[in-house]
Formats: structure tokens, C-alpha cells, sequence
């Protein structure tokens, strides 16, 4: 109840359209805000021994044994980049600010290594775009394919330069191969930290939540599946033997369902 609280009591105080203003604009600079602790946590302590794989979670809670809120951390990054060009468009913000949101915004994603990002991203870009497709489909088409190019540009320079993935397999095929392949075995699971495999995380979801409940379609509820040592633990957490913020697409099915 603590998010939905926390909510309105914002929209209590935004009385004023220069308040909401100024609060899309503190939500903008959280994006930047990610990078240096995202810089940290992936040349420090995602390199220690035992260190999870989920490491890299900016400032959204977690620790680098069990990992953290990196899916919350997209969902973040992703909702701040597309508020950047919203407000870009209508004027609200210069190109200097949509640039530094933007560039640390996919900085901190590729850090981060969140897959998932790159399908929400040209999902949410159709939705905002929606009209321009319709008006001048051409025009925004190329502007799509040139985010796209750009998303593809940073994760191929990233997996060149810094990731173990690409120094083993050595070519675009191998990673590509291991991007499909990883995280594969539904029945991975480890009982000290808890830790399912990606494939396993949706599956676990599916044995859990039959489609005739209404859960299942909206979710439990904002930060249901939240494990933070600071903020606390959602509902249910205690309720698995098993963490359910194992990917970005296993936070939202439980938090918001398949609506989500």
C-alpha cells in the first residue's frame, strides 16, 4: 500500500501545472543519477567471487551476493527516457538535457546487461509516436530504425569492449547464440540465494497464477515481489521459497500482471 500511498499524496501537492513540471523534471535527472552507482557496482562488486549476476542495480536496493531491483531500475531508465523525448517534443526541455538523459540512460542499461529493456523501449517509442506513425509513417519509421540502430550500436560496443560473453564466444553468431541460450534450464534453482533461471522465473509465475484469477491479468500489486533491506518486502516474498524479481519481465507479471 506504501506506493499507492506515497502517490497521492504527490498528486495532493501538485496543485499547479509548473509543480507537475518540475517534478517530471526531477524524475529525469534520476536517470543520470543511475550511472555512477551503476559504473561502481559493474567494475567492483559484480567482478567480486560469488557475485550475482542481478549486481548492477543503481540506487534501487539490493546487494551484490543476491542482487536487487535492476528490473526496476529499467523500468525506471526506460519511463525516463521516453519522458525526455515527450517533453522534448512539447518543448518543456533543451536538446543538451534529452542528450545526457538519454546517453546515461542506455550507459546505465548496458552496464546493467537488462535484455528485456530493448524490447519495452521500441514498445513504448510506437505508443508515444503513435500519431507521427499515422500522419507521416515514413518520417517516423526512419526515426524508429535510427533508435534501433542506436540500441543495437550501444549493446554491440558494450559486449565488444567489456563483456566475459562475447571474449568467450568471439563472434556476433556466438553472442547472439547465447543471448537465447542463457538462462535457459527452467529447473535451475538455487536454495541459498534463492535464484531461479530467467526461463524458470516465468515459468514458476505461470504454476502460480491460473488465468481465471484476476491477479494473474492485473498483478498483486505494485512492489508485491519487492526484496529490499531499506524499504522492506513485498507481500510476497515471504510467500516463495524462491525470489520473483529474477528479470525485469518476472517483476512486472508478478507486480502488474499481463496487463503489465
Amino acid at each position: 500500500l506504501f506506493p499507492w500511498f506515497l502517490t497521492l499524496l504527490m498528486l495532493q501537492t501538485l496543485v499547479a501545472p509548473e509543480a507537475l513540471r518540475r517534478v517530471w523534471l526531477f524524475f529525469l535527472w534520476l536517470v543520470p543519477l543511475q550511472l555512477p552507482f551503476a559504473l561502481v557496482q559493474h567494475f567492483v562488486f559484480a567482478r567480486l567471487p560469488g557475485a550475482s549476476w542481478d549486481a548492477v542495480v543503481g540506487t534501487f536496493g539490493g546487494n551484490f551476493l543476491r542482487g536487487g531491483g535492476s528490473g526496476g531500475m529499467a523500468i525506471c531508465v526506460g519511463f525516463g527516457l521516453l519522458l525526455a523525448l515527450a517533453l522534448r517534443r512539447a518543448g518543456q526541455i533543451g536538446r543538451g538535457l534529452l542528450l545526457t538523459v538519454w546517453l546515461s540512460g542506455l550507459a546505465t542499461i548496458a552496464l546493467a546487461e537488462v535484455k528485456i529493456f530493448f524490447l519495452m523501449l521500441p514498445v513504448g517509442l510506437v505508443l508515444l509516436l503513435r500519431r507521427e506513425l499515422l500522419r507521416h509513417p515514413l518520417r517516423a519509421l526512419s526515426g524508429l530504425l535510427g533508435v534501433l540502430l542506436l540500441l543495437g550500436a550501444v549493446g554491440w560496443v558494450y559486449q565488444q569492449v567489456y563483456s566475459e560473453t562475447l571474449n568467450r564466444t568471439r563472434t556476433v553468431e556466438g553472442l547472439l547464440d547465447y543471448a537465447f541460450q542463457a538462462e535457459s534450464d527452467p529447473y535451475l534453482f538455487n536454495p541459498v540465494t534463492r535464484e531461479l533461471s530467467r526461463s524458470g522465473a516465468l515459468l514458476m509465475w505461470a504454476r502460480y497464477n491460473d488465468l481465471d484469477d484476476h491477479r494473474a491479468w492485473l498483478g498483486h500489486g505494485p512492489a508485491a515481489s519487492r526484496e529490499s533491506a531499506t524499504l522492506g518486502q513485498g507481500g510476497l516474498t515471504r510467500k516463495y521459497p524462491f525470489t520473483l524479481t529474477t528479470s525485469t519481465a518476472s517483476t512486472l507479471l508478478w507486480d502488474t500482471g499481463l496487463a503489465g
